[in-house]
């Protein structure tokens, strides 16, 4: 990013979940970002080419998510009150 702050953050989940060649020698921690606007810019990494932000409703009707994406997005609503708890959401 360029000289803005990212915005507030909370962590809200761990995630374990051994039914993955990946999963099964790592884990999880989600956190809920609020940022002002979707105007982000990420480090450039292997494998991920172009992102970018998606309505909610498009993200959680798509197919071919990992576990852990398929995860949050099943727990979205629980996930995004966890972070309202904390003073992060709005």
């Amino acid at each position: 990013m360029t000289g803005q702050r990212p915005g507030r953050e909370t962590v809200v989940a761990v995630i374990n979940d051994d039914s993955t060649e990946v999963g099964y020698v790592h884990f999880g921690v989600v956190h809920v970002l609020r940022v002002a606007n979707e105007n982000l810019v990420g480090r450039r990494c292997d494998g991920i080419v172009a992102p970018e932000f998606v309505p909610v409703a498009e993200a959680a009707g798509a197919a071919g998510y990992e576990s852990w994406s398929r995860f949050c997005l099943e727990n979205l609503e629980l996930l995004l009150a966890k972070a309202a708890a904390a003073g992060v959401g709005g």
